[in-house]
């Protein structure tokens, strides 16, 4: 074989190589960048979904954690610390669900709490935010009176709470109904993110 096949061949090779690169440095690069440049205000109880969480982040560096009660972690507010009208600063609220918020909704266990959500959820709405509820948290919009009238979906077995506060349960993984996304499970957490992320525009 010549020397000039040989370094025909090397150029190929490292030419192969360098796109590969590119193409990984540009799928991270993508991958991390908001998907909108939006205030976003994240609501947590304790034994929140981590995958939920980690998800709703995505959605803008302009992020507030909201911490519904003393949660082992690092958070910006602890709701009592909360103004209603604070919710203005924000164009978009999200509450995120898990086992914790699973138990407050079906009574297991009674969070005072809870009220001051419910509230701040109300207020979200009378201002016209744009309001996001996954896995069981959408039982909390429900509870809160602005599911009335909207289709919705929640995780599977609490169908009960949407119906019972005068929502439409629908049998989606995400479901956008004006001004409120919800979302079924973790597993569409991304969907869902992206979902309030559109909603929400850039």
């Amino acid at each position: 074989m010549s020397l000039g096949v040989l370094m025909r061949k090397e150029y190929f090779i490292i030419l192969v190589a360098a796109l590969a690169i590119i193409a990984i440095l540009a799928f991270y690069t993508t991958s991390e960048k908001p998907l909108t440049d939006k205030r976003v205000a994240i609501i947590i109880f304790d034994r929140y979904n981590p995958i939920e969480l980690e998800a709703a982040e995505k959605i803008s560096e302009n992020y507030t954690i909201i911490a519904a009660d003393r949660i082992n972690r690092d958070y910006d507010i602890y709701i009592e610390d909360m103004n209603l009208k604070d919710i203005g600063q924000y164009d978009a609220l999200i509450l995120i669900g898990g086992s914790g918020v699973y138990d407050r909704v079906t009574g297991k266990i009674d969070d005072p709490n809870m009220e001051k959500v419910i509230e701040l959820v109300k207020e979200a709405n009378r201002q016209g935010k744009i309001i996001g509820g996954i896995c069981a948290a959408p039982a909390i919009l429900a509870k809160a009176g602005i599911l009335n009238g909207k289709e919705a979906t929640i995780y599977p077995g609490l169908e009960y709470i949407l119906t019972e506060n005068g929502a439409k349960y629908v049998k989606r993984d995400v479901v956008v109904s004006g001004n409120i996304i919800t979302a079924k499970n973790p597993n569409v957490a991304d969907e869902f993110a992206k979902a309030i992320a559109e909603k929400l525009g850039r």
